[in-house]
């Protein structure tokens, strides 16, 4: 059990805490791009204990600033969205998007006041839908990060937040938990076959595991990125199904995808607000372009888009399986492609990843970093022989 000091430490995120100190360390999530319109309205946003606004100017530059203004903290929510900056509409006050203020209209023309004047505001990027934000020290800020969601085309990615009231690691915790999706996101009938692909189409392969055992065995391996949580239940014919989960420090978290053919896969960035809620945007992905669709209480999918839309989507060219994103978190034991963190059991056929037997790892045990291959044969998550572990 944590001590009250190290639950702290591990929880409190505001500036001057170690936990938000290294947060500010990396790339930060902060609206989707769309939300912000070039020379539209500034957006509130809440980070890490800090109130900002977020805009774009008219040029299409995403920015991020501190809300109130340093003369009267009048809400820059209110302010004018001109080409070099925000201009506050209480005394004309106007802030580039480094934070600088560079115009005080109701100064004396011989003042240099305004070179005195400063806010807190940090370096934006667009990637994946996203707008960025770097809210630590160094005056350059490191590369952006190349995650596999954020890297394929729009056409192939979906991208949502949802609002928690909670802390950012309690939430994350129950993320990363495999066991919970038997009840939570489980059914009261395991047999119920209906039921069962209601559940899967709209969740990541909880109508298969609904079938299975509730209590899974877990194993976690350490990562140069994070950790990996592997989740093992019995399967039919004699063999497992791992569900294997990645995390990418300081708040990434892949779950594993749904059982099928072409699975959608899953992202999660679990942002904290402050120490009591979170923002969590979500990218749902895949390898090919498809069409949203919605999901009825019974189960059937309907489009939300147009025939000649979804025509256009088909004429689309499948990407080869060598463009997809190489594995980004591996260790000396073992290994998984960040596209298909699951694996299941049936024949080892039509897909792009091979589960070879061998090596010295105990039946039952965690995948090895041989488990499978790329490019040779063809499941993300199947494997031949008695028990054999695969990667999905």
């Amino acid at each position: 059990m944590l001590t009250a000091e190290e639950n702290a430490l591990l929880t409190r995120v505001g500036p001057g805490t170690l936990m938000g100190d290294l947060m500010r360390q990396y790339w930060i999530p902060v609206v989707q791009s769309a939300e912000l319109a070039a020379g539209g309205r500034p957006k509130r946003v809440r980070i890490l204990g800090e109130d900002l606004v977020a805009y774009r100017d008219p040029a299409g530059r995403a920015a991020l600033v501190s809300e109130l203004c340093a003369h009267r903290r009048a809400s820059l929510y209110f302010a004018r969205n001109e080409a070099s900056g925000l201009r506050c509409v209480y005394h004309g006050w106007q802030y580039a998007p480094d934070g600088r203020c560079i115009d005080q209209p109701n100064e004396r023309p011989e003042s240099n006041f305004q070179d005195k004047v400063t806010l807190p505001a940090y370096p934006c990027a667009d990637r994946g839908g996203v707008v960025w934000a770097y809210m630590g020290p160094a005056s350059a800020p490191p590369e952006l990060g190349d995650l596999e969601w954020a890297r394929v085309p729009d056409a192939q990615r979906f991208v949502s937040k949802f609002w928690q009231g909670c802390n950012w690691l309690q939430a994350l915790e129950g993320g990363v938990d495999p066991a919970h999706i038997s009840f939570l996101h489980g059914i009261l009938d395991a047999r119920d076959a209906a039921a069962r692909r209601a559940l899967d189409s709209a969740a990541a392969g909880f109508g298969f595991a609904a079938q299975l055992e509730r209590a899974p065995h877990i194993e976690v391996a350490d990562t140069p990125t994070g950790l990996l949580l592997g989740a093992r239940r019995e399967a039919p014919a004699g063999r497992y199904y791992w569900r294997i989960t990645q995390y990418l420090l300081p708040f990434h978290t892949m779950p594993p995808p749904e059982v099928g053919e072409d699975p959608l896969l899953h992202a999660h960035v679990w942002i904290p607000m402050d120490d009591e809620q979170l923002v969590r945007p979500a990218a749902i992905f895949g390898p090919r372009p498809r069409a949203p669709t919605t999901t009825s209480p019974t189960g059937r999918r309907s489009a939300r888009v147009s025939s000649s839309a979804c025509r256009a989507w088909a004429r689309r060219t499948r990407p080869s399986p060598r463009a997809r994103a190489p594995t980004i978190a591996r260790s000396s034991g073992w290994a998984a492609p960040t596209s298909a963190s699951s694996a299941c059991a049936s024949d080892c056929s039509r897909r792009r990843w091979r589960c070879a037997s061998g090596g010295s790892r105990r039946p039952g045990s965690m995948p090895s970093a041989t488990a499978c291959v790329p490019g040779r044969c063809c499941s993300p998550r199947t494997c031949r022989g008695s028990r054999a572990p695969a990667i999905g």
